[in-house]
């Protein structure tokens, strides 16, 4: 298979060519630039029987597994509310007086490599993603502002998601929140209790069912449940963003295997082309929501 680094602007191209040559892809997010090559890119990967991963990272986490079997289980109850954000503050000085770019990352802020979204496409993506992967919960609509302070691309976000259900979640997404270095975290509320995640400690899942003591589960503890078989080192011993991706790369060879050898693939998780598509979806709706007025946008 092939890993797919490069920046935003090549992933069709590339990712095109190894499909259509029969090699199974791991590719980082945005997937590509439109729904139309995502879409493309599903299709074709459906039609020549290849895996297609995307490496949205955070749900290779072990406590993100955790909090995923929780609310599947009924920890929490009905959930009734999701609150989410990813803050960080590296294009800070992009806040200078004249506004000029300053950064150097142009495969973030230049629109000739990143295509039309910065902060949504980079890390917004991830926020949706990893709500959808704990709750299971599908947008039916949005509304957004974005804020782009004299520059080409957005570097803040607030978003309105109404889901399926009924249920409503706000997100925010920011590279300009000062004090913040790569604040991903996810609150999800039920009407039998609560859990919450924070990327930057990621060893532990803070639990509060209603009526009770506040709990702060830890990774590698017996008490949890099967998800915990995703640990690689004792409890204890820090587990890493480095672990996270190879949980999803280890689960991702795994599947290949279980092809060649006439197994089933579907009992390896990882994100998936879908789950690529989606972000595409995700990132075009915030934008035409934004342009609009922060008039509300179905997601087909």
């Amino acid at each position: 298979f092939v890993s797919i680094t490069t920046s935003n602007e090549t992933h069709f191209e590339i990712a095109k060519c190894f499909l259509e040559r029969g090699i199974h892809v791991v590719c980082e997010k945005p997937m590509c630039l439109s729904v139309q090559e995502a879409e493309e890119l599903c299709h074709l990967a459906e039609e020549k029987h290849l895996l297609f991963a995307v490496t949205h990272t955070y749900t290779g986490y072990v406590m993100s597994k955790v909090m995923r079997e929780m609310i599947q289980q009924g920890k929490i109850g009905n959930i009734v509310s999701v609150n989410a954000e990813y803050a960080q503050d590296w294009l800070l000085d992009e806040l200078a007086p004249n506004m000029a770019p300053v950064n150097p990352s142009i495969w973030k802020t230049n629109p000739r490599f990143a295509g039309q979204s910065n902060c949504v496409a980079d890390i917004g993506t991830h926020v949706a993603n990893y709500v959808h992967f704990a709750t299971g919960l599908k947008m039916r609509r949005l509304l957004a502002t974005v804020d782009r302070f004299g520059h080409a691309l957005e570097l803040n976000a607030n978003i309105l998601v109404e889901y399926e259900n009924g249920v409503r979640g706000a997100y925010w997404c920011s590279q300009i929140a000062s004090g913040h270095l790569n604040g991903l975290r996810v609150r999800v509320y039920g009407d039998q209790g609560s859990l919450e995640w924070d990327q930057e400690q990621p060893e532990i899942l803070r639990y509060a069912p209603k009526g009770e003591a506040v709990q702060i589960l830890a990774r590698g503890a017996g008490y949890l449940g099967n998800a915990n078989g995703q640990s690689r080192i004792p409890a204890g011993h820090p587990e890493g963003l480095t672990i996270a991706i190879a949980n999803i790369y280890r689960n991702f060879i795994h599947a290949l295997l279980a092809l060649r050898e006439g197994g089933d693939p579907a009992r390896y998780e990882f994100p998936t082309a879908q789950d690529g598509l989606d972000g595409i979806k995700f990132v075009q709706a915030v934008l035409q929501s934004a342009k609009n007025n922060s008039s509300w946008v179905e997601l087909a």
